[in-house]
């Protein structure tokens, strides 16, 4: 009995070793595009960055005194401009980890923050994680 425990405990490390280094390997902080807002700007807009479909994501601070939006952009050779492919709202003091934005065609996408509804008053930053 005491064999068929160790081994089996010894079979759940090993598996639990294995998930946690998959998990590792999958986030690389080098292929992160990071943005940063203060109280006083308008937006901010991460780097472009290209590809067919990214994580997005970011964080509005306690200091804040509005909601935070947070939208991934994606360019249309067709409409000459970026479009927005959804979007989230960050209440203050809150965060989104790594969301996926919808699948397109390969394109330049980047992630735009900005206070929700006025032009200034938040605290907080962005990221845009391409694979």
């Amino acid at each position: 009995m005491k064999k068929v425990l160790s081994v089996l405990l010894t079979v759940i490390l090993v598996c639990s070793i294995g998930v946690i280094g998959a998990q590792a390997a999958s986030y690389d902080p080098d292929r992160t595009a990071w943005c940063l807002i203060y109280k006083n700007n308008p937006y901010s807009d991460t780097k472009v960055v290209y590809g067919t479909d990214k994580y997005f994501g970011g964080r509005n601070t306690y200091l804040s005194d509005y909601e935070l939006v947070i939208t991934p952009l994606y360019y249309s050779a067709k409409d000459n401009q970026y479009i927005v492919d959804h979007y989230a709202c960050l209440a203050i003091n809150s965060a989104l980890y790594s969301t996926h934005t919808n699948k397109r065609a390969a394109s330049n996408w980047k992630t735009r923050i900005r206070p929700y509804g006025h032009s200034s008053g938040c605290d907080g930053g962005g990221f845009i994680w391409y694979t």
